[in-house]
This record gives structure tokens, sequence and C-alpha cells, in this order.
């Protein structure tokens, strides 16, 4: 399999603080091998939609569709943030992962 990165721009998460941010810049240099189950592969194509991970952030984001539709710009980026820190906190961490080219 392909080895992933995690992505700076997900990563970053200028909300958290302390040792979560830490453990979050750690597996910013974490070259990832075999993805897990929590693990959301970023990309196009059948083999990022049927992920497992991908499959659960989904079922996250339709349960708070109707929520994200009546809020504000930046009520939408709080749920956004919201399901980024759902993924994050799984057991195991949830990961947002793109293929190196």
């Amino acid at each position: 399999m392909p080895r992933c990165t995690i992505p700076k721009t997900l990563s970053d998460d200028s909300s958290s603080s302390g040792s979560k941010e830490r453990a979050f810049d750690e597996m910013k240099m974490t070259d990832v091998h075999a993805p897990h189950e929590n693990d959301v592969l970023m990309g196009r194509g059948g083999k990022n939609n049927q992920h497992v991970g991908n499959e659960q952030l989904r079922t996250l984001a339709r349960g708070r569709s109707m929520d994200y539709q009546k809020a504000s710009k930046k009520g939408k980026s709080s749920i956004s943030r919201e399901l980024v820190r759902i993924v994050r906190e799984m057991k195991p961490p949830g990961r947002f992962l793109r293929k190196n080219p």
C-alpha cells in the first residue's frame, strides 16, 4: 500500500492546546504505511469512499446536515471543526490522510 502523510492543513487546529496539540504536531511528520479503521482518506475514488473511516465521517456529517444548512458561516466552521475533533478523539485516533505524490 502506498505511504500516506497527514496534511499540515488538517493537523493544525488553533482551537486545541497543550498535549493534544503536541500529539497532532508529532503526527504531521509520520509516514503511515497502512491506514486504520478510523482514518479518513482524502482524495477521490471508490477506494477512499469505501474506507470505513470515510464512511464513519459521512455518517457523522449526515447527522449534522440539518444544523449545517441552518448555520451561519461561523456556525458551519464550528460544525466542521467539531467533526474533525470527533474523528481525532476516536479510539484509535482518526487521522486525515492523503497519498504522497
